[in-house]
C-alpha cells in the first residue's frame, strides 16, 4: 500500500487531525502559562517555570503507559475525564496568576495532565494511521490454568479493536475427560465475551484441534486471494 493511500484513508486522516488539536492546544496552553507569569516575574524566571513545565509534561508523556496497564477500560475512561475536567481548572488557576509560585505550581499540574493526555493522543495517532492488514489472531491460552491478567488484557482489546481472533485452548492433552469439563465451565465465566467468541481446544501431542485451526487459516486465506484482485482493480 502507498504512502498516499495510507494516508488518505478515513482512520488516517482523524488521527491527524486527532494530534494537531492536541498539538494546538498544547502550544495554546503552553503561550498562555508564559504570558500569566510574566506578568508576575521577570523573563529569567519565567523561562525557569517553563523549562519545568516543560519537563512535567515528558514525565507525564511517559507515565501513562504504565498507568495503562495497571488499569481496566472503566478506569482508563474516568482517568481522561479526570484529566480533562483538572486541565480545566488548572488553566482557569493560571489565567487567575494570583502569584508566581501558585501561577508556576498550578502550571506544572497542568503539563503533566498534558503530558499523560499527550500520550494517549499519540497512541491513538500510531493506532489510527498505521497500515494493518489483520486477517486473525490467534491467542494461546493454556487450558489448564484460567487466564492470566495479560490474557484479559489482550481480549478485551481485541474486542473493543475489532480485531479477528480465536482462542486456542492448548495443552488439552494434559487433563482427563472430568478436568476438561470443569476448565470449559470455569472458562464461561473467566473469559470476557465468551459465547461470541470462536474457541478451539488444542493439542500437539495428540494432535487435536489441529485441523479445525488449519480450516480456518485456509479459509481465512482463501478469502484473501479473493480480495486481493478488487484491491489490485481499485489500485489501477
Amino acid at each position: 500500500m502507498t504512502l498516499k493511500k495510507v494516508f488518505t484513508k478515513p482512520k488516517s486522516i482523524y488521527a491527524i487531525l486527532l494530534l494537531g488539536v492536541f498539538t494546538f492546544l498544547f502550544l495554546g496552553a503552553e503561550y498562555m502559562y508564559v504570558n500569566m507569569l510574566s506578568l508576575t516575574a521577570g523573563e529569567e524566571k519565567t523561562v525557569i517555570a517553563q523549562n519545568y513545565a516543560l519537563g512535567v509534561s515528558a514525565v507525564g508523556f511517559f507515565l501513562y503507559p504504565l498507568l495503562y496497564r495497571a488499569m481496566k477500560k472503566r478506569g482508563q475512561i474516568a482517568v481522561l475525564t479526570f484529566l480533562a475536567f483538572a486541565a480545566t481548572v488548572c488553566i482557569f488557576l493560571i489565567q487567575k496568576h494570583i502569584s508566581y509560585l501558585s501561577t508556576m505550581l498550578v502550571g506544572m499540574a497542568l503539563f503533566l495532565f498534558l503530558g499523560l493526555l499527550g500520550s494517549v493522543i499519540h497512541c491513538l495517532f500510531f493506532y489510527l494511521a498505521a497500515d494493518r492488514d489483520l486477517r486473525l489472531i490467534l491467542l494461546l491460552i493454556d487450558m489448564r490454568h484460567k487466564p492470566s491478567k495479560d490474557d484479559l488484557q489482550m481480549i478485551e482489546f481485541l474486542v473493543e479493536a475489532e480485531l479477528p481472533f480465536l482462542i486456542v485452548l492448548t495443552k488439552a492433552d494434559k487433563l482427563n475427560k472430568t478436568e476438561r469439563a470443569k476448565r470449559m465451565e470455569a472458562f464461561q465465566t473467566e473469559i470476557p465475551y465468551f459465547s461470541q467468541i470462536h474457541i478451539i481446544p488444542f493439542s500437539a501431542v495428540t494432535r487435536e484441534g489441529v485441523e479445525d485451526v488449519q480450516a480456518v487459516l485456509e479459509e481465512i486465506a482463501a478469502d484473501s486471494e479473493d480480495s486481493e484482485p478488487e484491491d489490485d482493480a481499485s489500485a489501477q
